[in-house]
């Protein structure tokens, strides 16, 4: 099956693949109102379908036992039945997933590679992702703003990727245009191309993104144990981003 973690913890991973597929549909949880403000982007009904097309893997049983336990990309729930051949695909960033294909290769030494990566689950549009998701920030009271100013350039350049950040991916596309992909991880390279945006008006509006991040995993997680229904779930979030913007 398709192994995700569906947990419903502060730092879950459905809040990325929930907003991955209605990206991917042309809605957005938040977006600028186009005077000034922020408003959601995304009717209850959109919820609603994403919902329900992950809880289809929990009812079928199309993901791992335990999933709705597991918050983590890389916990061993996922990352072993990949090692092992038992399991078909699992949602996973860079890292993990080079991780995870360096752990295979110290296993089976000599073996080819029975790994490839493709883009990520999507809705009717083309497959999305996202660029970054953290950054750093300058103090205004700093008494050295312009050296300050220059390191953070610094830290986001080519030359310091290629030389000393090696085992990371910039999070600029034009960064990640030059940065050389081994063919396993082609498929990163391709969504990231192709489909990747930053969080925009997420980061920009009024709400904190931890507590709309928070309040997804809630709502879907009420909706996966059938505590709510998918469509009583999904307004539930959009009443609450709505209410924070």
């Amino acid at each position: 099956g398709f192994g995700f973690a569906a947990g419903t913890s502060a730092a879950n991973s459905i809040w990325f693949l929930a907003n991955f597929n209605w990206w991917s549909d042309g809605g957005s949880l938040v977006v600028d109102d186009g005077k000034g403000g922020y408003e959601v982007g995304i009717t209850a009904d959109q919820v609603a379908g994403v919902i329900d097309y992950y809880k289809t893997y929990l009812d079928e049983d199309l993901t791992i036992p335990g999933s709705l336990g597991i918050s983590a990309w890389d916990d061993p729930a996922i990352l072993e039945p990949m090692l092992s051949g038992e399991q078909l695909a699992a949602l996973l960033p860079v890292t993990t997933a080079r991780s995870m294909i360096a752990q295979w290769r110290e296993r089976n030494p000599g073996e080819e590679l029975p790994f490839t990566t493709a883009m990520t689950p999507h809705g009717s549009g083309k497959p999305t992702t996202h660029l970054g998701g953290q950054s750093m920030c300058i103090n205004a009271n700093t008494e050295h703003l312009e050296e300050t100013w220059k390191l953070m350039q610094w830290l986001n350049s080519w030359e310091f990727f290629e030389k000393y950040n090696t085992g990371w991916y910039p999070a600029q596309k034009a960064l990640l245009a030059r940065k050389p992909f081994p063919a396993e991880m082609e498929g990163f390279q391709k969504q990231f191309t192709d489909g990747a945006r930053s969080w925009g008006p997420y980061a920009l509006g009024p709400a904190a993104i931890a507590n709309m991040w928070n309040q997804t995993s809630r709502s879907f997680g009420a909706a996966f144990i059938g505590e709510k229904t998918s469509e009583e779930a999904a307004q539930e979030l959009v009443d609450y981003v709505d209410n924070l913007l």
